[in-house]
């Protein structure tokens, strides 16, 4: 009896705790509010009616940040007719972001806000565990599709097929084990094994 007594309380308090604790942001997720920012450059209105959105957490010191900054510009401007809108987040003063932007200018033409209580960063990076910039989240229909640097790889690949409205990452995620197998023949010239 008091084995059944100990299991139901232990069990009665891992629930607790698991209701205790917030929902983590991940790919899937809805996207968190943006509404607790100030906006530093570009217009605040239909900030998420967009077809595709980037938001991408970064600094002025951080310089991964300012490497990424004209490849995101970039992307921005050959596909913002298509839909996308870039947001950058950072959780500095305006008074700090306003003098990059200005040194940055044809090169950084997105929307920028800044974060500087932290609540967007909190509601975004700490939910979703991420501890480093600079940040990317792709978001298409107002749900996470992509959580990653917008200097790897897949950034690029997810963005144009999320534009497209043909990514999927949970078909992506499934997937992933076949198109490993296939891509290891191929490095090995077993084109059979491959296909």
């Amino acid at each position: 009896m008091l084995t059944h007594t100990i299991a139901a309380f232990t069990c009665v308090a891992t629930l607790f705790a698991a209701a205790q604790e917030p929902e983590k942001l991940k790919v899937g997720s809805a996207m968190p509010s943006l509404d607790n920012v100030e906006m530093v450059q570009g217009s605040k209105d239909n900030l998420t009616d967009a077809k595709v959105t980037v938001v991408e957490f970064w600094a002025t010191w951080c310089a991964p940040c300012r490497k990424a900054i004209p490849h995101i510009n970039e992307l921005y401007q050959k596909h913002r007719s298509r839909g996308l809108v870039v947001i950058g987040v950072s959780d500095e003063p305006p008074s700090t972001v306003k003098p990059f932007l200005a040194k940055m200018g044809s090169s950084m033409t997105y929307r920028v806000v800044c974060d500087d209580e932290k609540k967007t960063g909190n509601d975004w990076m700490q939910a979703a565990g991420q501890n480093g910039i600079p940040c990317a989240f792709i978001v298409r229909d107002s749900k996470i599709l992509w959580i990653g640097n917008p200097l790897d790889e897949k950034f690029d690949s997810v963005l144009l097929t999320a534009l497209s409205g043909r990514y999927n990452p949970e078909l992506t995620r499934r997937a992933k084990p076949t198109i490993d197998a296939a891509t290891a023949a191929i490095r090995v010239k077993n084109y059979k094994d491959a296909v």
